[in-house]
């Protein structure tokens, strides 16, 4: 993102910039408990889930085609568990509320509600 000298990456990094710099409502939840709540999912999303879910299993898939390789079952199968229990705890997660930090939009909910909002109305259709 560029907004005048200002050059960012990183959907948090945006989002609470944007949150800043904006006029509108807070992107960032009210209360400290839904701020904490917010972090816990940003540091999951970006410390595990992300590897698992994506790096780890949907990659697998699509990234050794675009290579001239084959894909690899065997690692496909191998990553299953740890994805498995990544989107158990995210069903579980959003089983809770309208979003994974609540019932408010916040910078958690930018990159992973998202995408797995419409996971979950794809699924639903």
């Amino acid at each position: 993102m560029q907004h005048g000298n200002v050059r960012l990456h990183e959907t948090s990094a945006i989002t609470r910039y944007v949150n800043e710099i904006g006029t509108g409502p807070s992107l960032l939840p009210d209360t400290a408990a839904a701020r904490g709540v917010m972090e816990q999912w940003i540091s999951s999303i970006n410390c595990y889930i992300y590897d698992n879910v994506i790096r780890n299993y949907a990659l697998k898939y699509v990234l050794p085609p675009m290579a001239g390789q084959a894909i690899d079952p065997a690692a496909i199968a191998a990553s299953v568990p740890a994805m498995e229990r990544e989107i158990a705890a995210l069903d579980a997660a959003y089983a809770g509320g309208k979003w994974l930090a609540g019932d408010a939009i916040s910078d958690a909910w930018t990159a992973m509600d998202v995408s797995v909002d419409g996971h979950r109305a794809a699924r639903s259709s």
